[in-house]
């Protein structure tokens, strides 16, 4: 036999006998399946499936009972429909997560199955769960479930739902939601001002607004604040939206007291820190000496005839802030420590110097009638006379009767105001006097502001209400160099 044919023949049979052998394989009959696990240990292979644990309406659920490693709370529906924390049934209920709650446990369902009888829990946490929950109905039904630990490689947490022996899967929200303490089931929103009607025939004319607040700190001076009104002097009413009203009556600082308003009208907490907080806990949360407080009343304001309604007031303390920058809150007629996001509560990192308008307390120019300065012992008097015209409404006189630039007066009475807080009054002894101010508005009424030299670039002004504070020496020298270009300017 040729060679070629000897090798061919060998090849087929090496052929023949692996595919009887493959043959053999497949017709094998399947080996026995193992046993549901009773020993206790954790499976190797796990199961994967989609099994619903329970299925029911959770507008059903009349009380929820939890049961965490550190606490045991429950939740019963009330007289008004919704679900609250028996402990803490006087306390407003956070209602989104209270529905967060209900509808997890109103669907269960397994990701995957681990056993169907196990024997011995300790494996899988399930002897000792650290949460277990009781659903009960309306209609009797009872549905309890088991939280165990955490699957290995973080896939989700072993549970045992209702009397069944089974070992499952679940996702990990449904361990997210046990795991809540009762506590966060406490309403956050700490308070909100009230709402302008929609239906209303004037809505477009009314706004909900801060009408007032009253501030006080543990360092700086209490600070009184309130809305501006038409029947203000010039010197107030024309700078600012709000009035300080305490410790001197001045326009507020707008860019200040106006970034407020953005988040001033409902405040929400990030957590609830403290229910029912003991001694301890207050003054750990730096709440027995507040280092800032307020009340705030709230009302819809017609901007019309500036009349309000539905006012509302608000207490609030503040204390310390953790770690991350929360701030301690308590609000009147609620036991309850929130931690706060700063951005809430922008009142409570204020003060006066802050708040108050930095410039000179002077009326706009267009309010005025006359316009003193003395300096160096002479007295440079300014009458004003104005018309209807917009474009041409001043004219601009010396006491003896010469016409003076309009443009001239302008730049000086910015000038004026430009003499800008600088800080509170020292200690300092005041030197001599720069200059005095005095604007006469409104049939006579006058704002008079003094300035005495108390250090190399510093000056205290002395306004006529009381108020004493630093300015800048060199805003106040500037002043008086266009005091002698307007005393001497021709008619434009």
């Amino acid at each position: 036999m040729k060679k070629q044919t000897r090798t061919l023949i060998i090849a087929l049979s090496v052929l023949l006998v692996l595919g009887g052998a493959l043959t053999f394989l497949l017709l094998m009959p399947a080996p026995p399946q193992p046993e549901d696990d009773t020993s206790g240990e954790i499976p190797s292979l796990i199961k994967e499936e989609s099994i619903p644990l329970w299925d029911k309406a959770d507008s059903e659920i009349t009380k929820i009972t939890v049961t965490r490693e550190q606490e045991h709370y429950t939740l019963s529906k009330g007289t008004d429909g919704h679900l609250r924390v028996e402990e803490y049934s006087k306390l407003p209920s956070s209602a989104e997560d209270v529905e967060a709650l209900t509808t997890a446990l109103s669907s269960i369902t397994a990701s995957k199955t681990v056993a169907q009888s196990v024997s011995d829990l300790t494996a899988f946490g399930l002897d000792s769960p650290q949460g277990m929950v009781e659903v009960r109905y309306a209609d009797g039904t009872v549905y309890t479930g088991k939280l165990g630990n955490p699957v290995p490689g973080g896939s989700g947490f072993y549970y045992q739902s209702g009397d069944s022996g089974a070992v499952y899967v679940v996702d990990t929200a449904l361990s997210d939601i046990l795991s809540l303490s009762a506590d966060q089931y406490v309403g956050r929103s700490i308070y909100s001002a009230p709402a302008v009607d929609a239906a209303d025939p004037a809505a477009g004319d009314k706004q909900a607004q801060l009408i007032s607040a009253e501030l006080s700190y543990s360092e700086g001076v209490p600070v009184s604040i309130r809305r501006k009104s038409s029947l203000d002097p010039p010197s107030l009413a024309n700078f600012a939206e709000y009035v300080i009203a305490k410790p001197y009556e001045r326009a507020a600082n707008s860019e200040v007291v106006s970034a407020w308003l953005t988040s001033l009208n409902t405040v929400v907490a990030d957590k609830v820190y403290s229910v029912y907080p003991t001694e301890e806990d207050l003054r750990q949360a730096g709440l027995k000496d507040p280092r800032a407080a307020a009340k705030l009343t709230f009302a819809i304001y017609d901007t019309t005839d500036e009349t309000t309604e539905q006012s509302v007031t608000f207490t609030l303390k503040v204390g310390g802030q953790t770690e991350d920058g929360l701030a301690y809150v308590m609000v009147d007629g609620l036991d309850v420590v929130y931690l706060v996001n700063p951005s809430y509560i922008p009142w409570a990192d204020s003060s006066y110097e802050k708040m108050v308008t930095p410039l000179l307390p002077l009326p706009m120019l267009d309010s005025i009638s006359s316009f003193l300065v003395t300096a160096g012992g002479e007295t440079t008097r300014f009458e004003l006379t104005h018309t209807e015209d917009a474009d041409e409404s001043l004219t601009v006189a010396t006491a003896d009767g010469t016409a003076r630039s309009v443009n001239e007066m302008r730049t000086l009475y910015q000038k004026a105001l430009a003499i800008t807080y600088q800080g509170p009054a020292g200690t300092e002894t005041p030197g001599e006097e720069l200059c005095k101010i005095t604007a006469v508005f409104d049939q006579g009424k006058e704002v008079t502001a003094v300035f005495q030299k108390i250090s190399i670039n510093r000056v205290l002004c002395t306004i006529d209400a009381g108020e004493q504070y630093q300015v800048g020496l060199n805003t106040v020298e500037d002043f008086l160099a266009q005091l002698a270009v307007t005393a001497k300017s021709a008619p434009d």
